[in-house]
């Protein structure tokens, strides 16, 4: 059986079409095909959706006929957080608090990270001008058509985030405040907690030793730079503190 929402903003049939332009709404009913049922006051004159557009208009009263597709879910109210997007340097401790987010907050977050972006990447632009390229010492250099994958990988995080799933993101702000500008304009008006994950030095680099993933000096280098002038909600520190603290301290600043 087809749904009423389908069959309507895909092609009305004649006689609802005229019927419904006429305002008349029971015997629109009656002209419905075989298999669709709903009652004459489903017919009202609804805004059109953001989805569907109106079956018809009149001349002097625009959208007169509508059908909603979708109810709003409750979280996708404005004053909600959206997204939490965390930023620090190479094995700062992102990746674990990110973990336990997902584990103590009460709803399903999704969690990306600029990891599983670079992950995606064609394994030719490493090494690559174009690409990205990580130096001896750790230093991490990106070229034009990396910066513009990067920029329709974001827009494609906020549109699920408007679609209405909740989105962790774990990023590196190579390029301090430049960076967060461009999630910012990405965001438009979206409800976002900003946190920046900290960490001494000394310690990040004995992580980055122990994991053996990495490259040499690059948690070092960008333990600083990555916050200079970058605006937080919220810091929270892993020198000392366990993913789960911080995770659980992130978790009461979102709404």
């Amino acid at each position: 059986m087809e749904s009423l929402a389908v069959l309507l903003a895909r092609d009305p049939p004649p006689a609802l079409r005229e019927r419904l332009q006429r305002g008349e709404r029971a015997q629109a009913v009656q002209a419905l095909p075989p298999g669709v049922r709903v009652h004459a006051s489903r017919l009202s004159r609804h805004q059109p959706s953001p989805t569907i557009n109106s079956l018809t208009s009149h001349p002097d009263r625009p959208h007169r006929n509508s059908v909603r597709a979708v109810r709003a879910a409750p979280y996708r109210d404005p004053m909600l957080t959206r997204m939490v997007i965390l930023n620090g340097g190479s094995s700062s401790g992102k990746s674990g608090i990110v973990r336990c987010l997902q584990d103590v907050l009460p709803e399903p977050w999704l969690a990306f990270g600029c990891d599983s972006f670079v992950d995606a990447l064609p394994a030719k632009m490493q090494a690559s001008d174009d690409g990205f390229d990580i130096a001896a010492d750790g230093t991490v250099t990106v070229g034009a058509e990396f910066r513009a994958l990067e920029a329709a990988w974001t827009e494609g995080v906020v549109a699920m985030a408007r679609a209405g799933a909740r989105i962790i993101v774990d990023d590196v702000f190579l390029g301090g405040t430049a960076s967060q500008r461009r999630w910012q304009k990405a965001l438009g008006d979206l409800s976002v907690l900003w946190v920046g994950v900290t960490c001494e030095p000394e310690v990040a680099a004995g992580r980055e030793i122990a994991r053996g993933d990495r490259a040499r000096g690059m948690a070092a280098s960008q333990a600083d730079v990555v916050h200079e002038g970058v605006f937080y909600d919220l810091k929270v520190d892993t020198t000392h503190t366990e993913s789960l603290v911080c995770a659980r301290t992130i978790a009461a600043h979102i709404n």
